[in-house]
């Protein structure tokens, strides 16, 4: 079944292959969807996946399952992660203190952000590959400020490397997959201007060393704390880093509300690569949104065919909070800072509702 489900997948991803979100292939397929998201075994009833023009309307609407392996890792396999986690406390009594359900709340959140940051991992170069908008304005502030230059959230270290010549850099992730890939990535740097790599979440970490002239935050990272008390204590994280004339470059999404209204629950091809290694990897993605709590429920299907026709597939799901413009100015104010800049891209075009980005750059008092 799960063979007859990922041939029903190429087929569709070889009928009107496109990488931009806006336009999926326009053809019509029925395909049969039979997992459970919590068993191995085929569900007993039949849900189907429904292809039609600009839709994909999918019956799993909630979390997409994890099935099949990850370049070689065994289904059902979850890496193990070293990162500082506080200790669930401990409630036998009936009702359980607010403060504790967050606790509990947070803790479920990071460890299934790590376990899905895991997954995507080595995904995550070829989901950026094309991508380098950013590095421009990044270069020329980097310079401008002469560093050093703290990245939080720093990845697989796309823009570190880029940095790396113009200052010294310090980059920290919370996911040690990521890192470790990093490590690979900026191992062509000479050993001069090598980064420092640390593994840390962003909402709490302290450096030796507070005195960066460079903060950066890009590619949706604040985001991943889907909560505004954890994105605020990230920032005063971020302030308490800076020199008092240090700058912070912030990157977030600015939501289409019409177009993400229009796709909510379709399942849509976003993408799809060949790796030098013959498999070839169509990336799906479905988003839904909750519009009180400003988070963004975005699950991704990762569909693989080897050179010798192995079908592989990953699922991911991560939750992104986003801002609006005022209430990012107010966090950033608690914070200490002042905007300088408020764009639309990074080709600093004026931020409105056609805007995809939200670029802030503001300055520490």
């Amino acid at each position: 079944m799960i063979a007859h489900t990922m041939n029903a997948f190429k087929q569709i991803s070889q009928l009107g292959r496109s990488p931009k979100r806006e336009q999926p292939c326009r053809h019509a397929l029925m395909a049969l969807v039979c997992s459970d998201p919590t068993e191995n075994q085929p569900m007993p009833r039949q849900q189907w996946l429904n292809i039609h023009a600009n839709r994909r309307d999918y019956g799993l609407r909630g979390r997409l399952p994890f099935r099949g392996p990850i370049f070689g890792v065994p289904k059902g396999a979850l890496p193990k992660h070293s990162v500082g986690r506080p200790e669930r406390p401990l409630c036998t009594d009936a009702t359980v203190s607010s403060a504790c359900q967050q606790s509990h709340a947070m803790c479920d959140n990071r460890e299934d952000l790590l376990a899905n940051l895991a997954r995507f991992s080595p995904f995550y170069d070829w989901d950026y590959r094309n991508f380098r908008m950013d590095i421009p304005l990044l270069k020329q502030l980097a310079r401008d400020t002469g560093g050093p230059v703290l990245e939080a959230g720093c990845g697989t270290g796309r823009v570190l490397l880029e940095l790396a010549v113009d200052a010294r850099c310090t980059g920290i992730d919370i996911c040690p997959e990521m890192l470790e890939l990093a490590r690979h990535n900026l191992a062509t740097v000479p050993p001069a201007h090598q980064p420092l790599l640390l593994q840390a979440d962003m909402a709490d970490f302290r450096l030796m060393h507070p005195d960066f002239g460079l903060a950066v935050c890009v590619s949706n990272s604040l985001m991943h704390l889907d909560g505004p008390e954890q994105q605020q204590s990230a920032l005063s994280c971020l302030r308490r880093h800076l020199r008092a004339d240090g700058l912070l470059v912030l990157d977030l999404f600015n939501p289409p509300v019409e177009q993400i209204v229009a796709d909510d629950g379709a399942l849509i091809q976003v993408d799809a690569w060949h790796g030098p290694d013959g498999i070839e990897t169509t990336k799906w993605m479905g988003r839904t949104v909750d519009w009180v709590r400003q988070v963004q429920t975005t699950d991704i299907l990762l569909s693989q065919v080897s050179a010798d026709g192995q079908h592989l597939e990953t699922t991911v799901t991560f939750r992104l909070r986003f801002l609006w413009p005022h209430e990012l100015e107010l966090m950033l104010d608690t914070a200490g800072f002042d905007i300088i800049h408020l764009w639309g891209g990074y080709h600093r075009e004026p931020l409105d509702d056609k805007a995809d980005t939200v670029l802030c750059v503001a300055r520490a008092r």
